[in-house]
């Protein structure tokens, strides 16, 4: 399972997670999230109120890079849930697929 997960996120299939690669699966969670719960609202907003995917991938990689060396590999992906992602877009009150 957790294999499956890190190569849908690893679009280059180097065995790393880039920032870009976890901003790009963020936003496709986010909308498959959001069309199954539409009544939530994302919490990390940006000062126009759009989702701050950045500020979310700050998040991830400040929890999990272990090594901090700016990508995240498999021994440091166990924590990448979708509840782990769903609370953090979407709060406590968010619940997985």
């Amino acid at each position: 399972m957790i294999d499956a997960r890190f190569k849908e996120i690893d679009k280059d299939g180097n065995g790393y997670i880039t920032r870009d690669e976890l901003d790009q699966h963020l936003r496709e969670f986010a909308q498959i999230f959001l069309r199954a719960n539409p009544t939530l609202q994302v919490k990390l907003v940006d000062e126009n109120g759009e989702p701050a995917y950045d500020r979310a991938v700050d998040e991830v990689f400040r929890q999990v890079d272990a090594n901090q060396d700016g990508v995240i590999d498999k021994t440091e992906f166990g924590p990448i849930t979708e509840q782990f992602l769903a609370t953090l877009l979407f709060g406590d009150m968010a619940i997985p697929l």
